[in-house]
């Protein structure tokens, strides 16, 4: 299980580098704020998620949407599309 965190982590700096620009975000008509520090500007991603090995589930969408936080790099997981604020 550690390589695959470790493969997924790379995988997100390589998207967080190519686009830059931190943003904020909503879901479920409230804007996302980092748990851990506060901040509410975030990188976002894409992660393929193997749900054979992670989550035995047909309601689950194998494709989620990732926020990284630009201030602490805390990682929020997201089944639906966050909507970008600014």
């Amino acid at each position: 299980m550690p390589n695959y965190l470790n493969a997924l982590k790379r995988g997100f700096a390589a998207a967080v580098t190519s686009s830059s620009t931190a943003h904020s975000f909503s879901a479920a008509d409230k804007k996302i704020v980092c748990l851990h520090c506060g901040e509410d500007k975030f990188f976002r991603g894409n992660a393929l998620i193997d749900r054979n090995r992670l989550i035995d589930t047909d309601w689950f969408d194998s494709d989620v949407a990732l926020l990284a936080c630009a201030k602490c790099s805390r990682l929020e997981w997201f089944a639906d599309e966050p909507k970008q604020l600014s």
